[in-house]
This record gives structure tokens, sequence and C-alpha cells, in this order.
């Protein structure tokens, strides 16, 4: 570099330095257009992470829903099987002591 004049290390400095910025810019334009583009996908990960999460609750309270209905069917059954089975036994017992109080009568 001794054998270089000055004038000319300096122009050799200065085009790498202007080479070394644009260099910059273009790597800080491909960063922010990386950036974007990232939020970009993350916030169209979050909609169709929410859309889904939102039709699975729906799925689950139809689900449950049914089930609920179910139960309740089942139980109004059972509340009905006995309710007639307690006129049932009070037919039979009545029918009974009517037989028993007839033979007890002659």
């Amino acid at each position: 570099m001794s054998n270089m004049p000055k004038d000319v290390c300096c122009e050799d400095f200065l085009r790498l330095e202007a080479k070394h910025r644009e260099s910059c810019e273009l790597f800080q334009q491909e960063l922010i257009q990386s950036r974007e583009e990232f939020r970009r996908e993350m916030k169209e990960f979050r909609d169709e992470s929410r859309k889904e999460m939102k039709e699975f609750r729906e799925s689950v309270t139809t689900s449950v829903q049914g089930l609920v209905d179910a139960w309740n069917t089942g139980t109004g059954l059972v509340k009905f099987i006995k309710w007639i089975g307690g006129i049932g036994f009070a037919l039979t017992a009545t029918s009974h002591m009517w037989q028993m109080l007839k033979e007890y009568l002659k």
C-alpha cells in the first residue's frame, strides 16, 4: 500500500464504504420485508387458530348440550316410571284391600 498514492487509497476506501453502505441498506430492507412477512404470517396463523378454537368450542357446546338433553330426558323418564309405579302399587294395594274386605265381610 505504500506504493499507492494516498488519493487512490482514499478513493478505494470511499468506494468500499459506499458499497458497504449499499449492502447494509439492502440488508435492512430485506430485514424489514422479512419482519413484515413474519407479522402477516403470524396474524394469519393467529386468526386461523382463533377460528379453529371457536369452531371447536361450538362443537363441544353442541355435544355437551346433546348430553344434557339426553340426561334430562332420561331423568324425566325415570321420574315418570316411578310415578307410574307408585300409582300401580297404590291400585294393587287398594285392590287387595278391597278383596280382603270382601272376604272378611262374607
